[in-house]
């Protein structure tokens, strides 16, 4: 696998390790970070926080997909929400994610899927407080199946 980490940060490092060659370094962390990863699922840096890796179904896709993931230990979230200098340096990030026509116009269609959940939902509980209706409701069921399997072997004999 080829990294390729931002050039600002090698060089930096460069600086620092003069007699060491910086960027092979990296990207040899980089790629054994990840192979370990694969073969062990988590790799837990003390002090940071910890990566995994994982596959999941992409219905977009409809493929099995890998997922890699980061997530930052609370002891790190803490040293950097005392440091005022560090707080100071990153940006608020609200701009990036405002409520827009768009986002009402999805939200309204997931409301509408919601409240149509929740009304079945609703009903379900009725059903199964209500033994008689809920003895209907099975019957109309095996009905529905049974009309099915006579009509599937009718096709079948013809």
């Amino acid at each position: 696998m080829r990294f390729d980490p931002p050039k600002s940060i090698i060089n930096a490092l460069k600086k620092k390790y003069q007699d060491s060659h910086v960027e092979s370094i990296i990207k040899d962390f980089l790629a054994e970070l990840v192979q370990y990863c694969i073969d062990h699922t988590a790799c837990t840096i003390n002090g940071l926080g910890k990566f995994i890796m994982y596959k999941t179904f992409c219905s977009r896709t409809g493929t099995i997909r890998p997922r890699f993931k980061f997530r930052s230990s609370r002891s790190f979230i803490e040293k950097i929400g005392k440091d005022s200098f560090i707080m100071e340096k990153l940006k608020m990030s609200f701009e990036k994610h405002e409520f827009t026509e768009k986002n009402a116009e999805r939200c309204k269609l997931h409301k509408e899927i919601r409240d149509a959940n929740a009304r079945f939902l609703d009903r379900s509980r009725m059903l199964r407080e209500d033994g008689e209706e809920q003895r209907l409701v099975a019957q109309y069921i095996d009905d529905l199946i049974s009309s099915d399997d006579e009509e599937d072997t009718e096709e079948i004999k013809e």
